[in-house]
């Protein structure tokens, strides 16, 4: 590895972006925060729909009133956070064919 731990941006501070860190940090933390507020959200949804749906006396016919609109959302939060991410995916395969199209030597290049 060229300049050996000195080449690894460990963290490096970026006010202008979001997270205010880049490097390895917001990986590492990344690992430990998504879990957790997964968990919390799972928790809280779970908590809501047994108080709301399961604990009634009419959970069974609730339930067909509760499910569509359900998998509604959370198809929409979904394909959201799908096709946001599928630009940010395109700029950087535009970057790194870019850069290694520059890389290459002028015989090689399409």
């Amino acid at each position: 590895m060229y300049d050996g731990s000195n080449g690894i941006k460990w963290a490096e501070r970026d006010p202008n972006s979001f997270p205010p860190y880049k490097g390895v940090l917001p990986i590492v933390l990344g690992w430990f925060i998504a879990p957790v507020l997964s968990a919390l959200a799972s928790a809280l949804f779970f908590y809501l729909l047994r108080t709301f749906v399961l604990r009634r006396k009419n959970a069974f016919s609730l339930s067909f009133w509760v499910l569509p609109p359900l998998v509604f959302i959370v198809t929409w939060i979904n394909m959201y956070f799908v096709f946001t991410k599928v630009n940010i995916l395109l700029a950087a395969l535009a970057r790194t064919i870019s850069y290694l199209a520059s890389r290459t030597p002028s015989s090689f290049q399409i």
